[in-house]
């Protein structure tokens, strides 16, 4: 149906149907039955031949198909393939000027629309360093040379570290 078409489906389907390249069939319940290989080159002739419980027939899907007519309606037979390799995907450069048949593409559907001229990303990066070393030059690394111990307390309106951390010499459990 429709929906099927515009999700995919029907694509998806179409490339598995290309990419059959072996079958394998195994006669897993069965009272017998016929089975008709046939070949996709119309010059050669269809192979005919019967079928039993336990028996496992392999052929290439991408030379011929099958035709199989059980003697039963309660046969169970059970059919599996294998596929090529998929195709691999290129990438494409998209070259128009019009944003919003880009922001389509790409699938930006909702929302604000992209600006249209030029534009330009904006980065930015924030370090904190210990001993309050933050933003006066070389103060950190004078902080290292010296030994300088640059573990501050936070301040109780933060969280009581007290209850959380005891200093070495008075350690017990439960605490760091």
């Amino acid at each position: 149906d429709e929906d099927d078409i515009a999700e995919g489906v029907l694509d998806e389907h179409v490339q598995f149907l290309k990419r059959r390249h072996l079958c394998m069939l195994l006669i897993c319940g069965s009272e017998g039955g016929e089975m008709t290989l046939l070949p996709k080159d119309e010059e050669r002739e269809p192979i005919r031949f019967s079928t039993s419980q336990g028996q496992l027939i392999v052929f290439r899907h991408d030379k011929m198909t099958y035709s199989y007519q059980p003697r039963s309606s309660n046969d169970v037979v059970l059919q599996a393939w294998i596929l090529s390799e998929p195709d691999q995907l290129q990438n494409l450069k998209l070259e128009t000027t019009n944003q919003a048949f880009k922001d389509e593409i790409i699938g930006l559907l909702t929302g604000p629309k992209t600006p249209e001229g030029p534009q330009i990303d904006a980065l930015g990066l924030a370090v904190m360093f210990p001993a309050g070393a933050d933003g006066v030059k070389d103060t950190f690394w004078a902080a290292c040379m010296s030994g300088t111990d640059g573990q501050v307390k936070p301040p109780l309106s933060r969280f009581d570290m007290d209850a959380y951390y005891t200093p070495a010499d008075t350690w017990r459990p439960g605490t760091s």
